[in-house]
């Protein structure tokens, strides 16, 4: 089948996305095609120049999707630190209190062994 018999079964979609679909088709051995080098539509350069053109838009695509997990990673980070830090201060304060508990404890036998 030729590009442009593809191209008037699908009439609203212009030529050049028909013929980037056929491309991919060929490309992911959906289907075989056959270039006619006579009339030169599907020239190995304009198939070279599509590849690259979908392997770039891929790798834009991949970034964009790195970019929303970092930021979705970023975000539950953050939540983790903001639902820890209370938890950590309360413990700190558990320590402290401790500590002052002790110390305090430590002065007055001090104190009471040097009357």
């Amino acid at each position: 089948m030729k590009v442009e018999t593809l191209s008037k079964m699908v009439p609203f979609f212009d030529f050049s996305a028909v013929e980037r679909i056929y491309v991919d088709f060929v490309r992911h051995n959906f289907i075989a095609m056959k270039v006619d080098h006579m009339k030169e539509k599907v020239t190995k350069k304009s198939l070279m120049e599509l590849a690259i053109q979908e392997q770039v838009r891929e790798r834009q695509e991949m970034e964009k999707k790195m970019q929303k997990l970092i930021k979705t990673m970023d975000h539950f980070e953050r939540a983790k630190r903001e639902e820890a830090a209370p938890l950590i201060e309360a413990s700190f304060q558990r320590c402290l209190a401790l500590w002052l508990k002790r110390n305090s404890a430590m002065n007055t036998n001090n104190s009471l062994r040097l009357n």
